[in-house]
């Protein structure tokens, strides 16, 4: 199969296409956050795009730190109740010694925010390799100027995983 955009996953869903526009002019800049080396758990490459209209997004984040719950990387589903959560940490290359993952938060991102778009990086964790991820993964430059302040437009909660 040829790469292309798609499958390198650097652009939006073709269900919320209508939500973004691609930003060239801020590429450079975000790539050189988002983008990391293998081992790295970053993304393998991407694009820059600027949100259009307010979109739900997902986070899985360390409860026990107030920083972690509106950091950068983000989802477009919900991954509450799913999926098991080791399952979670090799789709999304999430090691176990940087994150619990056990809470979850729902946010609406703002029209005018920048994300980055692309397939998740490996990630060299202490217990387990984690291979490249085919999986997208949303950078969000600026989290705490991209999501509103107002509570009632965030929800969280505890993380509930599925368990086999």
């Amino acid at each position: 199969m040829p790469f292309t955009d798609q499958t390198l996953k650097l652009v939006p869903p073709q269900n919320l296409s209508s939500f973004f526009d691609e930003v060239v002019s801020a590429h450079d800049i975000v790539k050189r956050l988002a983008v990391g080396n293998p081992g790295d758990g970053a993304l393998v490459d991407g694009k820059a795009w600027k949100v259009k209209n307010k979109l739900k997004l997902y986070r899985v984040y360390n409860k026990s730190n107030p920083y972690s719950k509106m950091g950068n990387w983000w989802l477009f589903k919900s991954p509450y109740n799913k999926m098991t959560q080791e399952e979670f940490r090799n789709k999304f290359v999430v090691c176990t010694e940087w994150s619990p993952l056990d809470a979850i938060v729902q946010a609406n991102i703002q029209p005018g925010a920048i994300v980055f778009l692309g397939k998740g990086q490996s990630g060299a964790c202490k217990t387990k390799q984690r291979p490249e991820s085919n999986e997208q993964q949303i950078y969000v430059l600026n989290p705490q100027k991209a999501f509103p302040k107002q509570s009632a437009d965030i929800i969280e909660k505890d993380m509930k995983w599925l368990t086999k």
